[in-house]
């Protein structure tokens, strides 16, 4: 499949230039359209609607929010009075919670270092008892280049932006993806 649509790249290039590949001016192109796009800093193209969460409510909430918003993370903050960021809750954070608690697999709790049976045994009740803190952030003149290796680093699919302590958007794989071919492609 991949071999295929390389091979489809490789025939709409050739007829691009009619030999045997892009022209070296197209390709040049495609590298400053990249060096413009990796310059461009986060407030520039942060998620300004993100999703959050006070670090109180209960995870209830978090499972309704996750849900009703079809994100896959939630940001915590102390509250929405000041929006400072805490912490962040994942997908996998909830299925930790929610998973099998470590008696039913016949294991004793001093093993349950993961806290997956927080949920079964009523020591996770808020947002804050299964939230990963602190979260990966940056700054609003932080630069998509340098946004993309912390991603990388960390092996994160999204970054908070952060000015004073407190989250004012982020950006996401899925923004970074429809940027790409956005500036790249349409312009």
């Amino acid at each position: 499949m991949v071999i295929n649509k390389m091979e489809n790249l490789e025939e709409k290039m050739k007829e691009k230039d009619g030999k045997d590949g892009m022209k070296e001016r197209d390709i040049n192109e495609i590298f400053k359209k990249l060096d413009k796009f990796y310059d461009i800093t986060a407030e520039n193209v942060m998620n300004k609607n993100f999703p959050v969460i006070e670090k109180g409510a209960p995870i209830k909430d978090v499972i309704k929010e996750i849900g009703k918003l079809e994100t896959y993370y939630l940001w915590v903050i102390d509250s929405e009075k000041n929006n400072k960021l805490i912490g962040i809750i994942t997908e996998e954070d909830i299925l930790s919670a929610l998973g099998e608690s470590p008696i039913q697999k016949g294991v004793s709790m001093d093993y349950d270092i993961f806290g997956l049976g927080l949920l079964f045994y009523g020591t996770a009740t808020s947002v804050e008892d299964i939230m990963n803190s602190p979260p990966i952030y940056c700054k609003k003149k932080t630069t998509i280049r340098e946004v993309i290796e912390i991603m990388t680093k960390e092996r994160i699919n999204q970054v908070a932006v952060v000015y004073k302590g407190c989250i004012i958007g982020d950006i996401n794989l899925n923004k970074l993806l429809n940027l790409i071919v956005k500036f790249l492609y349409e312009g």
